[in-house]
């Protein structure tokens, strides 16, 4: 009577330590599909679009800022006026993973265009 009951103890802690696993990964696998990651950096998700919220909408509006007049507030929330700059400058309401990455690269692209001062070039030839 022992032996049943600590066998049925055994298979029932397997069963469970099993079921948590399985459990960890559906979890990873929904958010890797959702475009969050695992990282908990945004909670946007791609396309970008009017009530997205994150870090990555912070980053287009700052950058929008940088080339428009800065009117956006860098809330990193997707509202009505981030939507009207980006129509405004890129001609898109909302931006997809890949456009989002090429549109920031342009964007770096633009700042590093713009030259070094001699503050930052006496910092990196001091450094």
């Amino acid at each position: 009577m022992k032996k049943k009951i600590t066998i049925i103890i055994i298979i029932v802690a397997i069963l469970g330590i099993a079921s948590f696993f399985i459990y960890k990964k559906v979890k990873q696998r929904k958010e890797t599909s959702s475009g969050t990651g695992s990282t908990g950096s945004s909670s946007a998700g791609f396309p970008l679009k009017q009530g997205s919220r994150g870090t990555e909408v912070k980053n287009i509006q700052g950058s929008l800022n940088r080339i428009l007049p800065a009117t956006l507030t860098v809330d990193g929330i997707f509202g009505p006026a981030t939507e009207a700059s980006l129509q405004q400058k890129i001609g898109l309401s909302q931006l997809t993973k890949k456009q989002y990455d090429a549109f920031m690269s342009v964007m770096s692209g633009f700042v590093m265009g713009t030259g070094l001062n001699q503050f930052e070039l006496a910092q990196i030839k001091n450094a």
